[in-house]
C-alpha cells in the first residue's frame, strides 16, 4: 500500500525553540509530563521528559503497620529488649514523664579525683626541721638527715611544716651519706597515676638548688614517686630548720 507522505529524507526544517535550520529528520518529539506536545527540537534544545514532573501521577503505598501483630511484652521490663533510649532533653535521658517506663542506660557515670584549681608545683614551699637516722645492714652504716616519712630504710625522722605540697605528702627530704652513697633523696605520694620526672622543675635548699631533669626517678607503681641526686648534699644538720622551695 502506497504511503501518504514522502520520506523527507532530504527535507529541510526549522527547530520550534531555536528556530535553526537541520534535516526535519534529525529533529525530535518533546515529550512533558508523558504528554506528546507536538514541538519539535533540535538536538541541542532536546530534552527528555522530566522524571520530577510526573511525581503524584502514580500511587505510592509505604505500609508501616503489621496485620495482627504479636508486639514484645518485656517492653516495660527493668533492661527489657524494647526499652527506648529517647536521646532529648538532655541528650541522652528520656523526659521527667518518661523515666519510669525508658530506663536510661546513656547517662554517663564516673567520678572526679582531687582537683586543685589555679595551682601549681612551683613556687610552693615547705619547711623541714632535720632529723637524723642510720640504718645498719650488717655490713654498712647509712646515715640520713633531713626528713622521711616511714621511709624503708630510716623510718620516721624529722618534721615537715606543711607535710604536704598541694595536697601530696612529703614523703622524705634528705642527705643520704655515711657508708651510703652521698645523695640527696626527695619524694612525695598519694599519686594515683605517675606524675612523672617533669612534676617539677628544681628544688632548692640551704643554698642548693638541684633540677629534676639531673635527678634519678623512680615511680613504685601504687602512690610514691622518688628523685634522687647523687653525688649531691643539700648540707643539713641535725636539728636546724629548712625551707624547700619547688620551683
Amino acid at each position: 500500500m502506497a504511503s501518504r507522505f514522502s520520506s523527507a529524507k532530504n527535507a529541510i526544517a526549522e527547530c520550534d525553540i531555536c528556530g535553526f535550520r537541520y534535516k526535519l529528520t534529525e529533529l525530535k518529539q518533546l515529550v512533558i509530563k508523558t504528554k506528546n506536545v507536538n514541538i519539535k527540537a533540535c538536538p541541542e534544545c532536546w530534552n527528555p521528559d522530566q522524571p520530577q514532573l510526573s511525581l503524584g501521577l502514580y500511587p505510592v503505598n509505604d505500609p508501616q503497620a503489621v496485620r495482627d501483630p504479636r508486639p514484645d511484652t518485656s517492653y516495660y521490663a527493668v533492661n527489657g529488649s524494647r526499652v527506648i533510649e529517647w536521646s532529648w532533653g538532655p541528650v541522652g535521658g528520656p523526659r521527667n514523664f518518661d523515666a519510669a517506663l525508658a530506663p536510661n542506660s546513656l547517662v554517663a557515670t564516673g567520678a572526679v579525683g582531687s582537683v586543685i584549681a589555679g595551682q601549681t608545683i612551683v613556687g610552693n614551699s615547705f619547711s623541714i626541721t632535720a632529723g637524723y637516722a642510720t640504718y645498719d645492714d650488717g655490713s654498712n652504716v647509712g646515715i640520713a638527715i633531713g626528713y622521711g616519712n616511714n621511709e624503708d630504710y630510716y623510718g620516721t625522722f624529722g618534721t615537715a611544716t606543711p607535710n604536704s605540697i598541694l595536697g601530696y605528702p612529703i614523703y622524705a627530704c634528705y642527705d643520704q651519706g655515711g657508708a651510703y652513697p652521698t645523695a640527696v633523696l626527695f619524694g612525695l605520694s598519694g599519686f594515683t597515676s605517675q606524675p612523672g620526672q617533669a612534676f617539677f622543675s628544681t628544688i632548692t635548699c640551704n643554698g642548693v638548688t638541684l633540677t629534676s631533669a639531673s635527678a634519678g626517678y623512680n615511680w613504685d607503681g601504687v602512690s610514691i614517686a622518688t628523685w634522687n641526686w647523687s653525688p649531691a648534699q643539700f648540707g643539713l644538720v641535725s636539728g636546724n630548720t629548712y625551707t624547700v622551695t619547688l620551683g
